[in-house]
């Protein structure tokens, strides 16, 4: 399931989405509403959506749709955006946010515009997501440009996916983690315990006499390679 916040200033029309989103029997679970723009981000924060369907227009001076997308690119830019608006005026700066923008839905809603937007959806999901189960049965759609690394924890049936807002539980083990990535370069394996983002790291330290500790950008987290691997990576010169 593809979880999902509502946020608008109109409670009638969050209700006559979920109502929309009920009767297509789509794979969305509503985590969240929030009809005050402030709470937005704080709401996120709290929910880890995998997508939000925005309004654009608050009725307030000082915050919108659009600048919100901004913020949500910002600090979480992998969530996916729906905008909802009743104001076409705002279309065409809408598609020119950085965020991920998948669709527009004019107000009033009905059941073939809430459908285009959540088949655009789909075809980016497939194209674009790696889906991940977590230990509570909740699906992930993660986006490979959050992904730090997946962290296999010795002597347990646990793997830690170490991402750039969140960290995730999950029971897979590297093998098959490494099976379901092929093809996404910049995700690799580099040793038993450990398959990294190489797009992410800031630097290769020394940490034995043939080991060495990667960190990456932005992030406390921490990876060790052992010097032939991480030669034949590029990592380090030989």
């Amino acid at each position: 399931m593809i979880r999902a916040i509502i946020a608008d200033d109109e409670p009638v029309a969050m209700r006559h989405l979920k109502k929309i989103l009920a009767g297509l029997r789509s794979n969305i679970v509503i985590v969240g509403e929030v009809t005050d723009p402030s709470q937005v981000l704080p709401l996120i924060e709290e929910k880890h959506p995998d997508l939000i369907f925005l309004d654009i227009d608050f009725n307030r001076q000082d915050i919108n749709g659009l600048m919100l997308a901004d913020r949500i690119s910002d600090s979480f830019p992998a969530t996916m955006i729906i905008y909802i608006s009743a104001h076409n005026k705002f279309k065409s700066e809408a598609w020119e946010r950085k965020a991920v923008v998948l669709a527009y839905i004019d107000k009033p809603f009905n059941k073939e515009k809430v459908e285009r937007a959540l088949t655009k959806m789909a075809r980016y999901v497939s194209y674009d997501r790696i889906e991940i189960k977590d230990k509570n049965n909740i699906y992930h759609y993660l986006s490979p440009s959050e992904i730090i690394m997946f962290e296999r924890e010795k002597n347990t049936k646990n793997t830690i996916v170490h991402c750039d807002n969140k960290k995730i539980n999950i029971s897979e083990s590297l093998i098959s983690i490494e099976r379901m990535l092929k093809g996404r370069g910049s995700l690799l394996r580099i040793s038993r315990s450990y398959i990294i983002n190489i797009a992410k790291i800031d630097r290769v330290s020394l940490f034995s006499k043939n080991s060495y500790v990667v960190k990456f950008k932005n992030s406390a987290c921490e990876a060790y390679i052992g010097k032939e691997t991480a030669q034949e990576l590029e990592l380090i010169s030989k």
